[in-house]
């Protein structure tokens, strides 16, 4: 697909010879150019900024931004595309309010169909989407991804991938909840660990079960379906050792909501909703593109060299697989899809970025709170 990239409002650019820095609130980037190209770059960039890029001058930058089309610091721009149409199931959630998809689940729940939580879990839910300062935006991803009236679902993912990515700065992903592990006392340390390995394996374990449904609504993409599920087999048994280097048994170690929640999740996008579906894959499987697994660094730090070992393994396969680029596979044969599809699609997807951004600080709550 010849897409056309765009960066994102906050991506800086600042150039020096032929050395490159890019920089966002969640990453940056360091590139080695010939000089003159990064003089260009540059030159372009700050007519970006200005609101003055000519067409061949946004061409450039395009063509430059394809390579580096791993990372989450672009747009991919709205095109007129023909693939599959995808309609919706119901219209229990046009309205695109997450509030409802939650009563909705919460209450099929209660019935014993497919739902996320009880109807007790719902009041913690809700506390829990109040809590944040910066609910997106889904109007301007409507008019960012819009082509003749319909929308162009790679845009809508890179749009989506943005949003989710502040999710991730604001609330302020693993590294405080590593640091306050790392000063508990050794026996909380390696039940704490524990628990958050868990959090991974109940991931996995629930992954294929989850992805499964998919296949039904899949249509063109049924065939990047299977293969993602091939992939994915197998990757619950690593994180069961993991658990059990650390000395428990992965299925009697506590599931904290959040968990529950994006596998459930998960599943329900799977089963209705193929364009949402693709986008909880992207937050999934999006590398951190340090190399580094965090959570094998801490279980590394603690001492639980064999349990760090099984996590480092699992995100190297990850990576090997190149799993961020997946979702764009996914989309590739979706044709322009409907609002209210869109909607639908968005309020899952935002619903599942802040419960998968706050699962290891839940755990760690609900440890603490069995510690008192």
């Amino acid at each position: 697909m010849d897409y056309k990239y765009w960066p994102y409002e906050e991506l800086e650019m600042k150039t020096s010879g032929g050395d490159v820095h890019l920089k966002t609130p969640w990453i940056e980037l360091n590139l080695k150019l010939d000089p003159a190209m990064a003089s260009q770059l540059q030159g372009i960039y700050n007519n970006i900024q200005q609101q003055i890029i000519k067409p061949e001058e946004a061409l450039i930058f395009s063509q430059f931004i394809k390579q580096v089309d791993r990372y989450p610091i672009f747009y991919i721009l709205p095109l007129i595309k023909y693939g599959d149409e995808h309609k919706l199931k119901d219209n229990n959630f046009v309205d695109g309010k997450i509030k409802t998809l939650v009563d909705h689940l919460c209450q099929s729940k209660e019935e014993g169909q497919q739902g996320f939580a009880s109807k007790e879990d719902e009041q913690e839910i809700m506390m829990t989407l109040k809590s944040r300062t910066s609910p997106w935006d889904h109007d301007s991803i409507l008019k960012f991804a819009t082509v003749d009236e319909m929308y162009c679902p790679e845009s809508v993912l890179t749009a989506v991938r943005k949003f989710h990515m502040i999710e991730v700065k604001e609330r302020g992903g693993v590294s405080q909840v590593y640091t306050t592990v790392r000063e508990l006392p050794d026996d909380q340390q390696q039940d704490m660990a524990a628990r958050l390995i868990r959090q991974n394996h109940y991931v996995t374990s629930r992954c294929i079960e989850a992805v499964e449904p998919a296949l039904e609504i899949a249509q063109s993409s049924k065939e990047e379906v299977e293969k993602f599920i091939k992939e994915e087999k197998g990757h619950d048994i690593i994180m069961a050792k993991a658990v059990e280097a650390a000395g428990f048994d992965a299925e009697k170690v506590e599931v904290c909501l959040n968990a529950r929640v994006i596998m459930d999740l998960l599943k329900f996008s799977a089963s209705r909703n193929f364009l949402a579906f693709a986008l909880l894959i992207d937050f999934f499987e999006r590398s951190n593109f340090s190399g580094k697994d965090p959570l094998g660094e801490l279980l590394s730090d603690i001492g639980l060299k064999d349990s760090a070992k099984l996590v480092n393994r699992h995100m190297q396969i990850n990576d090997m697989g190149e799993h961020d680029a997946v979702s764009l596979d996914l989309l590739k044969n979706v044709g322009l899809v409907t609002e209210p599809y869109l909607r639908e699609a968005l309020a899952i997807a935002e619903l599942t970025s802040v419960f998968s951004n706050g699962i290891a600080s839940k755990t760690l709550e609900d440890y603490l709170l069995e510690m008192a």
